[in-house]
């Protein structure tokens, strides 16, 4: 009855401790039958009871306490660390992952003790093996401990290479109510110069904050539903709040960036990769002027003071599904011009944002990675995806995205240009899809960066604007046809992809939509159809009312 509890956890020594137990015990009898017919003579029979009891009392006592200490020892299995661990459980645990050492070969430094907020236990240790090899081996800990690996954190003593600081969470850190960003109901401006971009909170429980200013780039790596592009939002709304920067998307799903179209200084929403690379070169272009103005005046970096003077203002290149692009591309027509961008834009206040879901060399190839300096890695699968999203050896050394579970919603390294990656779970904006009930938080930003731009008189207007060339298109077909009238939305669709590539294959309907509001069109249009080889009436647009949309712009 006293092993029944043990057995679960250590079968094989409870086993053996029985059988020592029955050896014993045939033993005591054996040796107490020896003598038991001359004492029976000799003394009474009440002497051969109490001699067989006396030697089974002395053995059961010697046998239990050899028994307890070896259950109790080395060898025994603590079912997890718990909330309040003592000293002696945190080192037999230790020593039970591979290559950690033994139990007294490892020293707890003063007290295991709660954290500030009582959420977690923490405790220093020093250990054989030196921290980078403890932190290796985070995941098997987290196993001995019967936590998440998201619960354990393994942090160095600076003054000590064979001294590691252990942090445990009771709970997971990674999952629970979302983490509301602090975009939501903002109305005033954002100062994206001088003002750092909400991500998340850490395991701790603290803001986990980072400036895009002087930075080159930002690789996002995610499988679906990790959380990306909802991560992504954070700098997106970030930057659509400060009404005098820029932003340049590339929507290659063609629906996740749709609600910042209204703020788009350029915006390109289908993956076309011929108007992906003119995209790349017009931004090149810009980074040249502002490098060129910049070496006249003698400055070497735009900042929030000087923007103005330089007709500089930040502007965000964010490309969402890069693999879109660049996957079967042709000797880095796509990667290697946007890699020399990220590589000369981070004195000039421009920033390359890149996301994929399919994070792999041909995907993100090295030359591109080096100089995104600035990686978010969400969940992912395999260590090798892990790597490419947070840099070479980064899951070996305990920082391994394809630890998240699809629970953990949201849950992210973030890896800066200096440090090791921090643990974090990004901010939340809800985005409901069509039908869903609950606010659309990035609808709401936007709609109040729409009015912040208004006001200071920086909504786009440029000429490079979607709606603009696409309307300047549709007029420049139309007059070229001689007519007054449109050819008929038959005829104008196969023309005005021969002028904007990105409309190929567009039906009636992708039109329509991609004009701006109040954009009428006829059922009158006259003209002579192919297919009837007659002039007919056609839906279409007339070039009265295409101009006058264009002036509104």
């Amino acid at each position: 009855a006293e092993l029944d509890t043990q057995l679960p956890t250590n079968p094989k020594l409870v086993l053996e401790t029985r059988k020592r137990r029955r050896i014993i015990l045939l033993s005591a009898l054996g040796g107490a039958g020896a003598g038991a017919a001359a004492a029976w003579v000799l003394v009474a029979p009440a002497a051969v009871v109490a001699a067989v009891l006396a030697v089974l009392t002395v053995a059961g006592a010697l046998e239990r306490t050899r028994s307890t200490t070896a259950l109790e020892g080395g060898d025994r299995n603590i079912e997890g660390i718990g909330t309040d661990p003592s000293s002696r459980d945190l080192k037999e645990l230790l020593a039970q992952v591979k290559g950690m050492g033994r139990a007294d070969e490892i020293r707890v430094i003063g007290p295991i003790a709660r954290d500030e907020k009582d959420t977690a236990w923490t405790a220093v240790v020093q250990t054989p093996i030196p921290h980078k090899k403890v932190l290796a081996k985070h995941e098997e800990i987290a196993g001995k401990f019967d936590v998440a690996a998201s619960q354990l954190r393994l942090t160095p003593i600076k003054t000590s290479e064979a001294r590691t600081r252990i942090w445990c969470a009771d709970e997971d850190p990674l999952t629970g109510p979302p983490v509301m960003s602090p975009l939501i109901g903002r109305t005033e401006p954002f100062d994206i110069w001088r003002e750092p971009v909400f991500l998340g909170t850490s395991t701790y429980g603290a803001p986990v904050e980072f400036s895009p200013v002087n930075k080159a780039g930002m690789l996002t790596a995610g499988e679906s539903g990790s959380g990306k592009s909802v991560a992504d939002d954070q700098l997106l709304c970030a930057v659509a709040l400060d009404p005098h920067a820029q932003m340049w998307l590339v929507d290659a799903k063609m629906v996740e960036l749709e609600a910042y179209r209204d703020v788009a200084h350029e915006y390109l929403g289908r993956p076309d990769r011929e108007a992906f690379k003119a995209m790349v070169q017009r931004l090149t272009d810009e980074k040249d002027r502002r490098l060129e103005a910049m070496a006249r005046a003698g400055v070497n970096r735009i900042t929030g003071d000087n923007w103005r003077r330089f007709k500089a203002p930040f502007i965000l290149f964010h490309v969402d599904e890069i693999q879109m692009f660049t996957v079967g591309e042709k000797n880095g027509e796509v990667t290697e011009p946007l890699g020399r961008l990220a590589s000369q834009c981070r004195a000039v206040g421009i920033y390359i944002s890149v996301a994929t879901q399919y994070p792999k060399n041909e995907v993100v190839n090295t030359f591109l990675r080096a100089n995104l300096t600035v990686r978010l890695g969400l969940r992912c699968e395999g260590t090798t995806a892990s790597n490419i999203a947070l840099g070479d050896g980064m899951a070996g050394r305990g920082f391994n995205c394809s630890s998240f579970t699809p629970e953990q919603r949201g849950a992210a390294f973030l890896k800066g240009e200096r440090g090791d990656p921090v643990q974090l779970r990004t901010g939340y904006l809800e985005k409901p899809d069509e039908g869903e009930q609950g606010e659309h938080h990035v609808r709401d930003i936007v709609k109040a960066a729409v009015e912040l731009r208004a006001r200071a008189g920086t909504l786009p207007t440029g000429d490079n604007r979607p709606e603009v060339r696409l309307l300047e298109a549709m007029i420049a077909i139309v007059e070229a046809s001689g007519q007054r009238n449109l050819h008929t939305t038959e005829h104008l669709l196969p023309a005005l992809a021969q002028r904007l590539p990105e409309t190929e294959g567009w039906g009636p309907e992708d039109l329509a939509a991609a004009l701006p509001e109040n954009t009428r069109t006829s059922k009158n249009v006259r003209a002579f159809s192919d297919t009837e080889g007659r002039e007919m009436s056609r839906p279409g647009y007339r070039l009265a009312e295409l101009k006058a949309a264009r002036e509104r712009l």
